[in-house]
């Protein structure tokens, strides 16, 4: 069970320069942060330096990494 002050989602910028993504993956948040992708997606985005992501929770308290430009939310876990 989820603590109720844990937020139900993220607002970051990933560090560096990304053009997409694969299983295991992992993202550096300007926050310190550090997630990798949980699932078996792969995916693709225009080449863009420090975009902005968005890592929403859903109601069965799974993390997606929403990153700016494409609309593929990969599964994601925190690392660090």
């Amino acid at each position: 069970m989820r603590k109720s002050s844990e937020p139900n989602f993220i607002e970051s910028t990933l560090l560096g320069r990304i053009d997409g993504w694969s299983p295991s993956t992992q993202f550096r948040l300007a926050n310190g942060q550090i997630w990798r992708v949980a699932d078996d997606s792969a995916g693709s985005v225009n080449e863009v330096e420090n975009p902005k992501v968005k890592i929403t929770r859903n109601s069965f308290g799974t993390m997606f990494l929403e990153i700016e430009g494409t609309s593929q939310a990969p599964r994601v876990r925190r690392v660090q």
